[in-house]
């Protein structure tokens, strides 16, 4: 199987979607999966789509206190709070839409990209995600 899903097509979706320019898509988008990668290892789930769509799943209703609206606002140059918060649940929104109908890819691009956050491994496997996510935050 051919998995052309990858962080920059996801990019270029919301930046479409959004309207926002491609910096500013990309780091929404990062904070998102970085999020979700947190709370995975958090809560020491091995990762797979299932796991990544429970997550995803549980910000509903996104408000500018919750904490991933806030490191959305402290990292992008957009500085009204509904704003970053919209913007911040489309793009879970779309991460989710993409999931439904392309769940191995959207996988592939949290392996990969949370894999090259990690330790240099290119990877994520679902055994040893909380393992290669655990030092990232847990310090």
């Amino acid at each position: 199987m051919n998995l052309e899903m990858n962080k920059d097509n996801l990019v270029n979706i919301f930046t479409k979607k959004s309207g926002l320019n491609e910096p500013q898509a990309s780091t929404i988008l990062t904070e998102v999966i970085q999020y979700v990668g947190k709370q995975l290892a958090g809560n020491s789930n091995t990762g797979g789509i299932e796991n990544i769509m429970s997550v995803l799943s549980n910000l509903r209703g996104l408000n500018a206190d919750h904490s991933l609206v806030k490191q959305v606002l402290e990292k992008t140059d957009i500085k009204d709070s509904h704003q970053v918060t919209q913007y911040t649940q489309q793009a879970v929104d779309l991460i989710k839409q993409e999931a439904d109908t392309k769940p191995k890819e959207v996988e592939s691009v949290f392996d990969s990209f949370l894999g090259d956050m990690g330790d240099g491994g290119t990877k994520v496997t679902k055994t040893g995600l909380f393992q290669k996510l655990g030092h990232l935050f847990y310090k």
